[in-house]
Formats: structure tokens, sequence, C-alpha cells
């Protein structure tokens, strides 16, 4: 694997864990510097998540039904107690949270398939 292989492979394992861990801005930092420095690299279908922060209105989540909680909390394991919460559900994080859950996986995995296959 080469050497860029390599960076945007930590880079985008870096934003994965600040993202899970609710830290954003060095996600942002992250996905920043993969954009600079490896953009002719990544697939345009991989870059989607920096749609996410920039469409996202950080006001926080309304969950009106169990359905909608368990899709965009318990899947990501985002719930503060393994109690079952009330409805309607205020999260304390916006749409971004479970969105960036969601894509940064693919995101990754795009990324590091298309890398190899240009190497």
């Amino acid at each position: 694997m080469s050497k860029n292989c390599v960076q945007v492979l930590d880079l985008c394992v870096k934003c994965n864990n600040h993202i899970c861990e609710g830290r954003f801005y060095p996600a942002l930092k992250g996905v920043d510097l993969i954009e600079k420095n490896y953009m002719q690299s990544i697939p345009a279908k991989a870059l989607k998540i920096t749609d996410i922060f920039g469409s996202d209105t950080y006001e926080q989540m309304v969950m009106k039904k169990e359905p909608e909680y368990e899709a965009n909390v318990l899947l990501f394991h985002l719930q503060s107690s393994d109690i079952m919460q009330a409805f309607p559900y205020i999260a304390p994080f916006s749409s971004m949270v479970p969105d960036c859950c969601r894509i940064v996986p693919s995101f990754i995995k795009d990324s590091v398939n298309y890398l190899y296959e240009l190497f």
C-alpha cells in the first residue's frame, strides 16, 4: 500500500473515532485535510460526509416513535442508559450524528477500495 493510502486511511480512522466520541471539530479538520490533500484520489460518492456537515441545522433531534429511536440512537449505541426513553424523545445531538455514523464506515470502505485500485 502506498504512503498516500496509509495517510488517507489513518485520517479516516481518526475522523471516525472523533465522531464516535462526539468530537466533531477534529473530524471536520480531518475531512478538510483529506479534501485538500487527497481530493483527486477519493471518489465523489465518498465525500457525502461534507454534505452532512454543511446541511445540518445543529438542532436537537426529536424522535416521536420507538422505530425512529432504534434507527438513530440504539443502532449506534448512542443511548446514555439501558432504559427505554419516553416519547417524544429529544436527543442531546442533531441529526448529523446518526447520519455520520451511517456514512463514515462506507466513506472509509469506499476510499480504501478506491485507493487500492490506484496502486
